[in-house]
């Protein structure tokens, strides 16, 4: 057996099949061309046109350009919140705790329990006087009055007196009828009764606030400041214990600074009262004010408010500490059961600074109420520096129409529930249009919820704050939702941190909710508490619209970021969302972004890891994601039983696009399609090392279209992936690859088979224009199926390898049980068994402009190598083809196959590697074998085989005509007895041959009959 020198093309390189093949030269009256020039100047095949190289500018990189997220801080997994941006005020001390550092007003045990007339002011050390300290002398001194008029009072005093410092009087009344106007009361220690109001511009100075005392024994405040035309100042007193207000300022000409008071134990004796009351206009400034312990109005056991300002009121405090106080600490504004203000009220405004706001307790009367601060109806409060804990409902309130809310450095810790039904203890809640703003904030061991807003034209800004450990409602064990925002309210935090909350970190639901957020952490959301469920990072649904800018969404629990419902819309840009861990209750879920039921997506530079069952899922009609410049990667197995940890999934008539991506790492499958009119659209996209199921070993797949879904790939790589590189199966599926490489796809774990190429099955169409299908095993591209079709253009299948299982198969194109598949202008080389296979009744192939060149024996037995192999009454075309470098046949036919042939040249079929030891049946090297089948050649060659140009066996229907025949030991094995051999004549050249016909089964025919004219 022998081979002529070279073939019809020589060897190519990947870079020649890349950039399109060049034309063959080599022996047989082949010109350097490509030409065949026949020796009678017969027809002459035309050389295959090359496939068009994919597309794909980055493809040396192996990566699309990828814009990486923008987020400066990633790396230390903290935005810079604190010190950097929250530099914490004079006084107060950092505090460091999962890598971030906040702010604390007070040292690391807490605020000091502090002496009589004494105590522990935010951002103060330790415990200090409340105003001036109680020195030595029998009054305080009053050197800084001036030659203001004085007025002594010293309930131990000897009566009568006159006022002076050494004879003082005994009681206020006498000091009231000799006042006047811009006077001031000078009190030593001891208790006073006031039992009529405060005289006009007379202020009032205790020897400290220790140890002088205004007590009252009528219904009226202890100092009810009325209409004052003139300044009046109340310095270092207590007011209190007493049942009425310790100090009511009304009128718009009242004006009163206070300094060093402590209002212990007073009481509400109406819905508008407080210990200290400003009303109607009146002013109060001051600093170093204690409120604690007011008690409940005994009538009814409502009310025990700290401080309350409303109708115009202004109150302006320094050093301020209002603590244990009845239903509500601070009170801005008027309740909704009040009668609405007078048309041009000026809103009562509120100013605190250094201020602690604690422990509020309950309404008698039922249980309710207990918040901290509460703002309300057009009032406005402004809290810097302060402290506001242990209260219950709600720490810092803010409801109804034009109410603002203004805090800065402020930490609102342990709300509790409220004691009548165990529910609420939220941080802050702003409702019904109110605004409220806080700049450098903690939020900490709230309750239900940190931050919670509700209702249309309510806006909540917060900036540098840290929100965690929410805990659930004491009621029920639900709730514990770091930041929830409902039905119109508007919520924006820049520089955040959310972590360790319970059920949701972040949440927006209902028409019009708004969230935005910038720079911001959420991280290591808890599930509930009640029943294990939950524990999401992100939550939006039912038409609520969310958009992050510079995130990092990592360790929760069940879904990253979740969406959900028509009309909601969810805007990320600069993201980050990893480790998403499993529901706790049944290990299921871990999904990175879970968008459905209608819901609109982006994700702009976005790195999705590291979390369980889907990276991003999308389902539902109208279901739009969109991602530009994201990783996918890492997904993992689900927990409870080791399924699924797929990259991208879309199904259900959801549409997912993806530009510049790379899905890398998942499992089953790492971009997967489902349902009808389901698409997806990948632009510049890597699908790399998808890994198997983790519970049986099974799939692995790059990319899996499937029941009337839809899938666009445009300038890809699909490489690594196991059991298959695409599968589109299904009826109504379909995946169109554009500019694609498919490559060393690997096989199944748990069994050894598969690692195909393309797949497309059940009726499914798949197209690949422009692609390379490179390394992979059993199947380069496999078809099967009545109504699946399989469309390439410009496409390179090679280098496919044997089963691992068996070390059969490695075929470049299989087609079978009814398929179609169309090659137009392709490149078959280096597979293994068969180059393109066609099986089964209804099956079709039609090539046009194909190389099939370098088919290799079968890696289990050294059989088969052939290049195009059509059987059991398939069909297949061929115009303009090379078939060369093949082994047993360059072309087999049999079983009621039929092979249609034009401008194809078939060189160099050389026996298979298993002789002498071969299997039962394996061809001895023929060009063209044509068994029980039929076939028409026309303008061809058949070049150089180790036997037979051509083999005939059984009842077989072959028609050749303008070729030839060269260079063979046997031109025509014949074993059809009776074959009209004429009709392998017409035009047909037969040279240079060792024998012209052999006829193994029957005597052989004249040589004349066979071939014609001699050779010359």
């Amino acid at each position: 057996m022998r081979h002529g020198p070279g073939g019809a093309c020589g060897v190519l390189s990947l870079s020649a099949v890349l950039v399109g093949l060049s034309a063959c030269g080599g022996g047989g009256g082949t010109p350097a061309d490509g030409g065949l020039v026949l020796p009678d100047g017969g027809a002459d095949p035309t050389f295959p046109a090359p496939p068009e190289a994919p597309r794909i500018p980055w493809l040396e990189a192996g990566v699309p350009p990828i814009a990486a997220p923008d987020i400066p801080w990633l790396e230390a997994g903290v935005p810079p919140i604190a010190p950097v941006a929250w530099d914490c005020p004079e006084g107060w001390r950092e505090a460091s705790e999962d890598d971030l550092t906040t702010c604390e007003p007070y040292p690391e045990d807490g605020p000091e329990a502090c002496p009589p007339g004494q105590a522990h002011f935010p951002g103060e050390p330790g415990c200090t006087w409340v105003g001036r300290a109680c020195a030595d002398g029998r009054f305080a001194d009053a050197r800084d009055l001036g030659a203001a008029p004085l007025v002594h009072v010293d309930a131990a005093a000897t009566a009568p007196g006159d006022g002076s410092a050494d004879a003082p009087f005994t009681t206020l009344v006498d000091a009231f009828d000799a006042a006047v106007r811009g006077t001031t009361l000078l009190l030593a220690a001891g208790d006073y009764t006031v039992d009529r109001p405060w005289p006009s511009g007379v202020s009032v100075r205790g020897r400290c606030a220790r140890d002088t005392r205004l007590m009252t024994t009528t219904e009226a405040a202890i100092v009810s400041a009325v209409d004052l035309a003139a300044p009046v100042t109340l310095e270092d007193l207590t007011l209190g214990p007493a049942d009425v207000p310790a100090l009511v300022a009304r009128g718009s000409e009242t004006a009163v600074s206070v300094r060093g008071l402590l209002l212990p134990g007073t009481r509400a004796t109406d819905a508008a009262g407080g210990a200290l009351t400003v009303q109607d206009e009146a002013t109060v400034t001051g600093e170093a004010v204690v409120v604690r312990d007011t008690r409940a109005r005994p009538s009814d056991g409502s009310f025990g408010v700290g401080l309350r300002v409303h109708r115009g009121g202004r109150l302006t405090l320094d050093r301020v500490l209002v603590t244990a106080n009845r239903n509500l600490g601070v009170f801005v504004g008027r309740s909704g059961t009040e009668p609405p203000e007078e048309p041009g009220t000026p809103a009562a405004e509120v100013v605190l600074r250094d201020v602690a706001v604690r422990d509020t307790l309950a309404r008698e009367s039922d249980g309710a109420g207990g918040r901290g601060v509460s703002v309300q109806l057009g009032a406005r409060l402004t809290l810097a520096r302060g402290f506001v804990e242990g209260n219950r409902s709600v720490g810092v309130f803010a409801g109804g129409a034009r109410a603002e809310v203004q805090l800065n450095d402020v930490v609102v810790r342990d709300t509790k529930a409220q004691e009548s039904d165990g529910a609420g203890g939220w941080g802050l809640g702003v409702v019904a249009g109110a605004r409220l703003a806080l700049a450098r904030g903690l939020l900490e061991g709230n309750r239900d919820v940190g931050v919670f807003a509700l209702d249309a034209t309510t806006e909540v800004q917060l900036d540098d704050v840290v929100v965690r450990n929410t805990l659930p409602q004491e009621s029920d064990g639900a709730g514990g939702r770091g930041l929830n925002v409902q039905t119109g309210a508007r919520l924006t935090l820049v520089r955040g941190l959310v972590v360790g909350n319970q059920e949701v970190g972040v949440s927006a639901g209902g028409a019009e909710a708004e969230v935005r957020l910038e720079d911001v952490v959420v991280r290591d959301t808890l599930p509930r508490e009640s029943d294990g469920t939950l524990g999401r990072g992100l939550n939006v649904e039912f038409g609520a619209s969310l958009t992050f800018a510079r995130g990092l969404v990592v360790g929760n629990r069940e879904l990253g970021v979740s969406a959900l419902g028509a009309g909601t819309e969810v805007q990320l840009d600069d993201v980050a969302v990893r480790d998403t861990r499993p529901r706790e209750s049944d290990g299921t879920l871990g999904r990175g972004l879970n968008v459905e039921f209608g819901v609109s997506l982006t994700l702009a530079r976005g790195l999705v890891e590291g979390n369980r069952e889907f990276g991003v899922f999308a389902a539902g009609a109208e279901t739009d994601v969109q991602l530009d410049d994201v990783v996918v990667r890492d997904t993992q197995a689900q927990e409870s039983d080791g399924a699924r940890g797929l990259g991208l999934t879309a199904v259900a008539g959801a549409r997912l696009t993806l530009a510049r991506g790379l899905v890398t790492g998942n499992r089953e499958a790492g971009v997967f399609a489902t349902g009808a009119e389901t698409e997806v659209q990948l632009d510049d996209v890597v699908v790399r090392n998808t890994l198997p199921v983790e519970s049986d070993g099974t799939d692995g797949r790059g990319l899996h279209v499937q029941l009337g879904a839809s899938l666009k790939l445009v300038r890809g790589i699909v490489e690594g992936n196991r059991s298959g590189g695409v599968l589109a199966g299904g009826a109504g599926a379909e995946a169109q690859l554009d500019d694609v490489v498919v490559r060393d796809t690997l096989p199944r774990e748990s069994d050894g088979t598969d690692g195909h190429g393309l797949t497309a099955v059940a009726g499914a169409r798949l197209t690949l224009e422009r692609g390379l299908v490179e390394g992979s095993r059993e199947y380069g591209v496999f078809a099967l199926d009545a109504t699946t079709e399989v469309q390439l253009d410009d496409v390179v299948v090679r280098d496919t390898r044997a089963r691992e299982s068996d070390g059969t198969g490695g075929r470049g194109l299989s087609v079978q049980t009814g398929a179609r598949l169309t090659l137009a202008r392709g490149f078959v080389e280096g597979n293994r068994e068969l180059g393109v296979f066609a099986a089964s009744a209804e099956t079709e192939v039609q090539l046009v402009d194909v190389v099939v060149r370098d088919t290799l024996p079968r890696e289990s037995d050294g059989a088969r190598g052939r290049g195009l192999n059509v059987q059991t009454g398939a069909r297949l075309s061929l115009l303009r083809g090379v078939v060369a470098e093949s082994h047993e046949a360059g072309i087999f036919a049999m079983g009621a196959a039929e092979l249609v042939l034009a401008d194809v040249r078939v060189t160099d079929s050389r026996s298979p590697s298993c002789e002498p030891d071969c299997p039962e049946g394996v061809l001895p090297g023929t060009s063209l074998m044509v068994s029980a089948a039929s076939a028409t050649l026309d303008r061809f060659a058949l070049e150089r085989s180790d036997v037979c140009g051509v083999q005939l066996i059984g009842d077989s229907d072959l028609t050749l005509r303008n070729g030839l025949v060269e260079d063979h030991p046997i031109a025509v094995c014949l074993q059809s007895p009776g074959y009209p051999l004429q009709r392998l004549t017409e035009n047909v050249v037969y040279r240079d041959n060792d024998t012209r016909v052999e006829a193994t089964t029957f005597e052989e025919p004249a040589l004349a009959d066979v071939v014609g004219p001699v050779d010359p």
